[in-house]
């Protein structure tokens, strides 16, 4: 917004010239009537409906100009806005804000407000001109062309008390409902197979009917209010022109002022009536503008804090980390504390709900630590840039959620630029190349969100691919077999070694003895808090024991297997 700033003075330089070729069809009303009238010159007739012809031409061409103008400015807000606030936003919606992409929508309010009201706000300045002129013409028109300009702003200013709290619910409302449809469409399958499809459109058609509520108010009052200015207008007008007759009887100006005043009265109210008329807009973008500000002093990354920008190298350390829920308070982990080293394999076991997924969504920066010290290479994670760590970073969590584009693009991690060698050796390394090669367009098949067609297992291997694409730093695999045949499961385990060969850190939270086989550490989470931790040759085969008596609950809930 300072750089919108600093864009304004050359608007407000053409501003200046337009309001003032606005003087001329009032100037070439006072010739037409005082001069060509009273001479009965056509030549006279002539010069001045040239010159007229001029002025209003550039006229024009200063209103096209101005906005072009101010067409690029909003694009350019809307472009160089938009990546700092998807930023934000990923961020907030990791830490439970609900908004999500209503984010996006406020910044095309903003622009929508540069297109059309900044329009008449780069008027309002130069309002005076008409005022100076409509005084200079006689001081009773110029008071009537004031007083009238003073009505219109209180009225504009009882509009925005009346109708703010309106439109700022109905606003709140609609994307709560928008939200809940939202859901409702990403979750499809659920609601029809479950019949949910009636309860869904009801909480719609609830929500619905509420914003509607808030918004007939606001439109009721923002229409009554728009009538009243629009008849304190053309009042005005009328009572003018009734003042320049008398004035005219009185000898005090000419029959061409009376016409000139009435026309400057118009011109000088136009910038408010327009204001008045977009008063809804202004509001949604003011709202809008406090939503993003808001956004960025939670959310926006602190500029003073000092940012890693060299690939990490995967010494991964926790230290009695703490996890508190947002909202709820309730404490997930309680106390953590493990290391992993470059080359090596560490799993995290433990019953469901143990905090397994917790620890995996801490490791790669998607939840933040309540307490204690989570560091990569030494440095607190938080510290890292996340342009450097992410493409370092390979993670598969328990929902794998593809997005739409082509396989190639989901692998790359939506990389439109990327190198068929870096697909094929993510490709190879996971041992989907006979997937790839049953899909109809290889990896240039198109998929819609979610994954369209492609099974639960197909989706967890193109998701595992992607978390081996361009050999990772640190690796971490949420049950990464959860939805894999034997073949499949084959392939995960030899590409884990792979990593490892790499130099990779790779972390596992599993419930699958396979797995454990390939571990160098295992950590034993209950009920939040590390129980065990150390060599997996030591940690093993007791480990193993329990879960061949007990299954995934693994029996610690009590103690037994440590």
């Amino acid at each position: 917004m300072d750089a919108v700033r600093r864009g304004l003075p050359p608007l407000l330089f053409i501003s200046l010239f337009i309001n003032v070729l606005a003087l001329t069809s009032p100037i070439y009303m006072i010739q037409l009537y005082d001069r060509v009238l009273s001479s009965l010159q056509i030549e006279t007739l002539i010069v001045i409906t040239v010159l007229a012809g001029v002025a209003l031409a550039a006229y024009g061409l200063l209103e096209a100009v101005r906005g072009w103008m101010l067409n690029r400015l909003g694009c350019w807000v809307e472009i160089e806005a938009s990546s700092l606030v998807v930023k934000n936003a990923i961020e907030a919606t990791l830490k439970h804000d609900i908004a999500g992409a209503r984010y996006l929508n406020d910044i095309g309010e903003i622009r929508s407000f540069v297109l059309s009201p900044l329009k008449s706000l780069l008027d309002l300045p130069f309002s005076p001109i008409f005022f100076l002129v409509a005084f200079l013409i006689h001081p009773i028109i110029g008071w009537m062309t004031l007083g009238a300009a003073i009505i219109l702003f209180l009225i504009t200013l009882l509009n925005d008390r009346l109708t703010r709290d309106e439109i700022k619910d109905y606003s709140e409302v609609f994307v709560e409902g928008q939200q809940t449809v939202d859901h409702g469409l990403r979750n499809a399958e659920t609601v029809q197979a479950m019949g949910m499809n009636r309860f869904l459109i009801n909480r719609w058609q609830t929500l619905l009917q509420t914003a509607q509520t808030h918004q007939i108010i606001a439109s009721d009052r923002a229409s009554g209010f728009q009538g009243l200015t629009k008849f304190v207008r053309i009042f005005a007008q009328a009572l003018v022109l009734g003042a320049g007759a008398w004035l005219v009887i009185q000898g005090q100006i000419s029959v061409g002022m009376i016409i000139a005043g009435s026309i400057i009265l118009g011109r000088a109210l136009a910038p408010i009536d327009q204001i008045i008329t977009s008063w809804r807009s202004l509001n949604k973008a003011r709202e809008a503008y406090s939503r993003l500000v808001e956004l960025d002093k939670n959310y926006g990354q602190d500029d003073t804090r000092s940012l890693q920008r060299i690939r990490p190298e995967g010494f991964l350390a926790l230290s009695h980390v703490q996890f508190v829920a947002a909202g709820t308070g309730a404490r997930i982990l309680k106390d953590i504390s493990f290391s992993v080293e470059p080359g090596e394999v560490a799993a995290i076991v433990g019953p469901s709900g143990a905090g397994k997924s917790t620890i995996a969504k801490l490791l790669v920066g998607a939840r933040s630590p309540s307490a204690g010290e989570l560091t990569l290479d030494g440095l607190p994670l938080a510290k890292w840039d996340r342009d450097v760590i992410g493409p370092a970073t390979g993670y598969l969590p328990q929902s794998i959620e593809l997005f739409a584009g082509t396989i190639g693009e989901n692998i790359a991690r939506m990389d439109r630029g990327y190198k068929q060698a870096d697909i094929d050796d993510a490709i190879d390394v996971t041992g989907i190349r006979g997937l790839i090669g049953r899909l109809p367009s290889g990896v240039d098949t198109k998929i819609a969100h979610g994954g369209g067609f492609l099974s639960g297992g197909q989706r967890q291997r193109v998701g595992l691919a992607r978390a081996f694409y361009n050999k990772p730093s640190l690796i971490v695999l949420d049950e990464p077999n959860a939805h894999l045949d034997a073949e499949g499961e084959r392939a995960l385990i030899e590409a884990i070694k792979t990593a490892k060969s790499w130099g990779s850190s790779v972390v596992l939270a599993c419930h699958t003895p396979s797995l454990l086989e390939i571990a160098d550490t295992i950590l034993v989470v209950v009920d939040g808090d590390a129980r065990v931790f150390g060599p997996a040759d030591e940690i093993r085969p007791a480990l193993m024991q329990t879960m061949s008596d007990h299954g995934e609950r693994l029996a610690l809930q009590n103690g037994q297997g440590q």
